[in-house]
């Protein structure tokens, strides 16, 4: 059975998803919340195709597991009757199309070693991440998006086509176009559908990324926000309650040797010593891992510790400039931090925004929240069944974080994240992200996503065509799946 786990294990970073198979054979998330004690069987890690078919069609439940990025317990494992597996074996760069500038990998290649490739060929990916250590497959299947209105999405556009096995050890090949009424079922699917294993990536011609970060006030991150969205290319937002401003990037993309590229470079080369510097400060194991502990342990001083943090690293231009899109700013995100998403209309900008920056700060001072850092982005509308996006609504996403190491902070933690996520979906009508919702399995998929009971009928429809015995259906999914209205 899947479990949240204390705040011991919360404490240190798990090396890797596996909690060293030869004396636990558990497994644990990367954020240390959700774990398994004890496996069924021996972790398998196929290392081809045909290996990884027989492994599922043999099998009366399997699941695969990749970096073990998401928070919630449907990305998880079965631990009673069931072959897990890991594609770290199956991590490979199988070749490229010049012509078609598409680039085919295996699915347990790292984002990060995929971005390195596709610059050396002189290409990008369309869009990326706000991390880099997932695995393919992984993104593919949870819907990582990126960000921006103006931009392709990582699931929507990566995927020229793909090799997937299906429930029973099949595979099928699907192309983009050609296959769409699967491929809305894939593309975050929650692997419901079958197993990647092999993508073909859809890349376009090189690009940099001129960044520029601002300081906003909360009324003009409210205001403002929605009309930025539309101004460039990547805009993500950070605020903190009682800090009384956000801090905003504002990203473009700018193809090498135009002249605004030229000009860039010239009058704002970026210290990409400084810019790591101000990334660790910011969102690692130092400034605000020390001053959210102290916060959960001294609530009264939360409003100043907020004050104090956004007046050191919260300042207009704290840095300004050009960087290839591998040297791009790309969070890595603290192990103590766990979250929610949600998607809200873009239209709603202003509303959304105003309501959860009123809740949160209202309920930090009554002791119903926790301190939260919000992550602000947006996505374009997609077509996906099970997406925040979907049916081609554009949307802004706000993600709630919060700190759940030290001592006594988890419970108070988690507390003031449920009611912060409560909030968000009950009373503004926010649309979840399924792989980092707490508690998910409780959502009517039905009445939420955006695709309606239509969309979510085809989607069952799909996992009973491609996975009909259930292979890998765990409990969290089954009840994620069940029809509730």
């Amino acid at each position: 059975m899947l479990r949240m786990v204390g705040r011991r294990a919360l404490a240190r970073r798990p090396p890797r998803p596996f909690a060293s198979d030869a004396r636990s054979g558990g497994w644990t998330n990367w954020a240390g919340n959700v774990s398994v004690a004890r496996l069924a069987r021996a972790v398998e890690r196929p290392s081809s195709e045909p290996m990884l078919a027989q492994l599922v069609g043999s099998a009366r439940r399997a699941r695969v597991v990749g970096a073990g990025h998401s928070w919630s317990t449907v990305a998880g494992v079965d631990g009673s009757d069931c072959h897990v597996m890991t594609l770290e074996h199956m991590a490979s760069i199988l070749g490229h199309d010049l012509d078609a500038m598409t680039v085919t990998v295996q699915p347990g290649l790292h984002v990060k070693d995929l971005i390195a490739h596709v610059d050396e060929l002189g290409w990008s990916l369309p869009n990326i991440s706000a991390i880099d250590t997932q695995q393919v497959g992984g993104v593919l299947a949870t819907s990582t998006h990126g960000g921006g209105v103006r931009n392709p999405l990582i699931p929507q556009d990566w995927i020229h086509s793909c090799r997937l096995v299906d429930g029973r050890g099949d595979v099928h090949e699907l192309k983009a176009g050609r296959d769409e009424d699967v491929l809305r079922g894939v593309r975050g699917g929650l692997g419901t559908l079958g197993v990647i294993s092999e993508v073909t990536i859809q890349c376009e011609p090189l690009f940099h990324l001129g960044v520029r970060c601002v300081t906003l006030s909360e009324d003009e991150l409210c205001s403002e926000f929605g009309r930025l969205n539309y101004a460039h290319d990547f805009v993500t937002g950070l605020w903190l309650p009682h800090a009384e401003r956000a801090a905003v990037y504002l990203v473009d993309k700018v193809v090498e040797g135009c002249p605004a590229h030229a000009a860039a470079v010239a009058s704002a080369p970026v210290d990409r010593r400084a810019l790591d510097a101000w990334q660790a400060g910011l969102l690692e194991r130092h400034v605000f891992h020390a001053f959210s502990l102290y916060g959960h342990e001294n609530p009264d001083r939360v409003a100043d510790l907020n004050r104090i943090f956004a007046e050191m690293y919260w300042r207009e231009k704290t840095f300004d400039g050009t960087l290839k899109l591998k040297d791009a700013v790309v969070f890595e995100l603290p192990y103590f931090l766990v979250g929610a998403e949600y998607g809200f209309e873009a239209d709603r900008t202003d509303e959304v925004l105003r309501a959860v920056i009123e809740h949160n700060t209202r309920g930090l001072a009554e002791g119903v929240a926790a301190n939260q850092v919000h992550y602000i982005r947006s996505m374009r509308g997609d077509d996906n069944y099970m997406s925040m996006a979907g049916g081609g609504r554009d949307v802004i996403t706000i993600n709630p974080n919060t700190n759940v190491s030290g001592p006594g902070s988890q419970r108070e933690a988690l507390r003031g994240l449920s009611e912060m996520a409560r909030y968000m979906h009950e009373d503004l009508g926010g649309v979840p992200h399924l792989a980092k919702l707490w508690g998910v399995e409780s959502i009517d998929l039905d009445a939420c996503m955006p695709s309606g009971p239509a969309g979510m009928d085809a989607m069952r429809a799909l996992q009973e065509r491609f996975d009909p015995d259930g292979t890998f259906m765990t409990p969290p999914l089954r009840e994620l799946f069940r029809k509730k209205s």
